[in-house]
């Protein structure tokens, strides 16, 4: 899939899709635009269903020509396999049922866009509890325009940090950031 953020359950030998034996139950992610690059900041939160100690998941990134291949600077737990669907990974599941993924990357842009997936949300079959998507923005490019309805939040030394928070999200798509 060309997304930018997809999460699959997979099975560890041959990494087809499973039917979901987990919930995936809320992100928080922060966009960092620079002039050439973002920085892409997100945890994700997961409720197994299953008796499982760990969560295979696959971590697409977009194929998109605009956007520059992605660095993965820090991703906890540590991903098992990297190859061209994406990061393979699996999250463990702590004795409330519950997991997180956490990652930071770093990505170039070719243009005057930078996207994030939301849509993939809609694999999982439910909506997100709770969405948080943060944009930090440097002033010297201008206004943004956002896909969503972002506000700004606060600003600080030439930057603006713009929020959107949702309950129930379950997006039909992207957030695409464009100036």
């Amino acid at each position: 899939m060309t997304l930018v953020w997809l999460f699959l359950l997979t099975t560890q030998s041959d990494m087809r899709s499973l039917p979901v034996p987990a919930r995936f139950v809320s992100e928080v992610v922060r966009l960092e635009i620079h002039a050439a690059q973002m920085l892409v900041h997100g945890h994700y939160d997961f409720e197994s269903s299953s008796n499982e100690s760990m969560i295979p998941i696959l971590y697409p990134f977009v194929a998109d020509t605009s956007m520059g291949e992605p660095e993965v600077l820090r991703m906890t737990p540590s991903p098992t396999v990297r190859d061209s669907a994406g990061i393979h990974v699996e999250v463990p599941i702590d004795s409330m049922r519950r997991g997180r993924l956490e990652i930071e990357y770093r990505q170039g842009l070719g243009g005057r866009r930078a996207a994030y997936l939301l849509r993939s949300t809609q694999e999982w079959g439910a909506p997100l509890d709770r969405a948080i998507l943060e944009v930090d923005w440097p002033d010297s490019l201008g206004s943004p325009r956002f896909s969503f309805p972002l506000r700004a939040a606060s600003r600080a030394r030439g930057r603006t940090m713009y929020h959107y928070e949702a309950r129930s999200f379950l997006p039909d798509h992207d957030l695409i950031v464009t100036w």
